[in-house]
């Protein structure tokens, strides 16, 4: 993407193009993730990318860091319908240590309709306990809505819980744990709509 303006004290940031989501606590580079693979949330309930504009500014002498966007939706660079998808973040730091993030998304995510709106929200918490013992925590929940399918033609759902935990040992050394469900209520987002398991609840433990 393309950034405008920054100012000393007073900042605001302005990014046009393509960009990763602010959603979720993974990433897609891989090195700056703790564990070698991601959890189901980021592969199945979570948009990698989204295609548009975004700003990003300080509030409160820069207490809240503050997104707002717009966008052609979940990891798609042209709109594949004629409604935007919005999306904002909320960021700030407690006792110095714990950072808290959270995001909304909300748009038409259906090709060729401006019906059935998606809703996406993500809330998410870091916290360095010690030099060497950080924890992490993220809780999301999504709404598809206006499915017209089986067994809730009403909407899909879906949402993700997880905790991590990792213990730097050394410089280049350190072990990470990752605890993860991932429910998708009306088996539509993955796992169960490919027929690997037809469960509406997965669970993950990873070591890394």
């Amino acid at each position: 993407p393309c950034g405008l303006g920054q100012a000393d004290g007073q900042r605001i940031n302005i990014k046009a193009g393509r960009f990763v989501t602010l959603a979720g606590l993974e990433v897609i580079e891989a090195p700056d993730n703790w564990n070698i693979s991601r959890s189901f949330m980021f592969g199945l309930g979570i948009p990698f990318t989204h295609t548009g504009v975004r700003t990003n500014f300080g509030l409160w002498n820069d207490f809240f860091d503050v997104y707002l966007g717009l966008n052609n939706g979940w990891d798609v660079a042209l709109d594949n319908n004629t409604f935007k998808t919005l999306e904002n973040g909320l960021g700030y730091t407690l006792f110095e240590k714990l950072h808290m993030f959270h995001t909304i998304y909300w748009g038409g995510e259906t090709a060729g309709t401006v019906n059935g709106k998606r809703f996406l929200n993500t809330n998410t918490a870091t916290y360095d306990i010690t030099d060497k013992l950080s924890v992490m925590g993220e809780i999301n929940f999504a709404r598809q809505n206006d499915v017209g399918t089986l067994p809730t033609p009403e909407a899909n759902i879906w949402s993700g819980y997880a905790a991590y935990a990792r213990y730097q040992f050394t410089p280049k050394f350190a072990l990470s744990s990752r605890s993860e469900l991932f429910r998708d209520d009306d088996v539509a987002r993955g796992l169960g709509a490919a027929g690997a398991t037809q469960s509406d609840r997965t669970f993950g433990q990873t070591f890394t």
